[in-house]
């Protein structure tokens, strides 16, 4: 990595593929750049790196406030480096406290910045698919920034729309589609993403461990068993959004636009307080058990899934299967 003019001030993280650190100016402290250092793959791993260099360039070309911005590349023997804004207030996960969550007012901003973001990813042929709290960082000043595209691709291109078929992100997160192992479409991937997280926020939980059949919590809540137990109390207007954003018909499911137009996306909660909605005794007792799988989330008996531990986090996964659009067909 040239470090030309720069010194490395720190890691500010580590995954499977490399690290990412901190690189400050010399001659101007304020300039400062988070490098994505990634250890160079072969065969279908290659590609996804491909991909995503391919998806940030074409984003940062003209930029969007809620979105991560790519200002450089490079190369070494051993790396490929990317020259990433530097986001100093952390992650939007470390945001959002276990079993209480933050108000509905400043959620609402989180998402509304997030829906912002997308329909900026989308509206270029692209879907994110690991969309969660840990991939939505904030700076000092709660500016969203929507990051890590490792798991991306591309939905459509030259107007033409194509069907992905890879399983890949961050189970707790992941819509129902995902587990059926069919080709599905690219953007209400996502949607059903911001659902989740947006519950999360309200709750500081999850409402499943995993949209699929074997998840009794899930087939309550698509056979409209609603458990007051086990969501925190909400508003009809709120609990719409959800119905919305969560079924699991992706064919029916909310889009941008009408996630926009909806009147709790919409609602001025100025004159409001700004509290966490409030969760039973019985939610509680509920959430007081927790069992963990396999880096991901599961449930005792009729326990909710927690917001995992930060040293115990959800971790993104793929299988490597290729998807229909790959980055040969958008580079020719």
């Amino acid at each position: 990595m040239p470090s030309n003019g720069f010194r490395v001030e720190k890691t500010l993280g580590t995954g499977s593929f490399g690290s990412v650190v901190l690189l400050t100016s010399i001659y101007n402290p304020s300039l400062q750049f988070a490098v994505k250092q990634q250890r160079k793959q072969t065969g279908e791993r290659n590609k996804m790196q491909r991909m995503e260099y391919l998806i940030h360039e074409r984003l940062s070309q003209v930029g969007h406030e809620n979105v991560i911005k790519l200002h450089a590349r490079s190369n070494d023997d051993y790396y490929h480096n990317l020259f990433l804004d530097y986001i100093d207030g952390g992650e939007l996960f470390d945001k959002v406290k276990q079993d209480v969550g933050i108000g509905q007012a400043q959620a609402q901003n989180y998402f509304q910045q997030i829906i912002s973001g997308l329909e900026y990813i989308h509206g270029h042929g692209f879907v994110h698919r690991d969309i969660k709290l840990q991939n939505i960082l904030l700076t000092k000043s709660n500016t969203v920034k929507i990051c890590d595209f490792g798991m991306a691709a591309i939905w459509r291109h030259k107007e033409r729309e194509a069907l992905l078929n890879k399983f890949c992100g961050t189970e707790v997160y992941c819509a129902p589609e995902m587990f059926l192992k069919v080709p599905h479409r690219g953007p209400p991937l996502d949607i059903w993403s911001t659902g989740i997280v947006l519950f999360a926020m309200l709750s500081g939980a999850f409402p499943w461990a995993r949209a699929s059949k074997d998840d009794r919590f899930y087939q309550h809540w698509i056979n409209g068993r609603l458990d007051e137990a086990r969501w925190p109390k909400m508003d009809d207007t709120l609990l719409d959004l959800f119905r919305k954003l969560l079924i699991d018909d992706p064919k029916e499911r909310i889009t941008i636009e009408q996630i926009k137009d909806h009147p709790w996306f919409k609602k001025d909660f100025s004159k409001e307080q700004k509290k966490p909605m409030k969760r039973s005794l019985a939610s509680d007792e509920l959430d007081s058990a927790v069992s963990k799988r396999a880096g991901s989330l599961t449930t005792l008996d009729a326990k909710r899934p927690r917001l995992e531990p930060l040293k115990k986090r959800p971790q993104s996964h793929s299988i490597l299967s290729s998807d229909v659009s790959s980055a040969s067909e958008v580079e020719q």
